[in-house]
């Protein structure tokens, strides 16, 4: 399987004052008899979620956060749980410090 998680995050903004925040992924599952079937989710992070990450780290933006969830989101989806039992996952990540953090449970930002 290959995953990838398109994020973004914005500054601060009139009528969303922790800023605005997007969360997306896209996984690629190979088929036995070649080919792939892919699969993706998009979705504007709730303002409770963004307050709920501001309220335990105060910060402009929420990229780290929200790249993380990226990577986690793909696991908690219902219509790929069946998929990832013994499954080789290739997982690319632009952040770095989501992906330390995915791996090492921490980062340095």
């Amino acid at each position: 399987m290959c995953g990838l998680t398109p994020c973004e995050s914005r500054r601060t903004t009139r009528g969303a004052p922790h800023g605005r925040g997007h969360i997306g992924f896209v996984v690629e599952v190979p088929r036995d008899e070649g080919g792939y079937d892919t699969f993706f989710a998009s979705e504007v992070a709730p303002g409770d979620f963004l307050r709920a990450l501001f309220a335990m780290r105060p910060q402009n933006t929420f990229i780290h956060p929200l790249e993380l969830f990226g990577i986690l989101a793909p696991y908690l989806c219902p219509e790929l749980s069946d998929m990832w039992g013994g499954a080789d996952v290739l997982y690319f990540g632009d952040n770095e410090a989501a992906n330390g953090a995915a791996i090492k449970g921490t980062s340095g930002a």
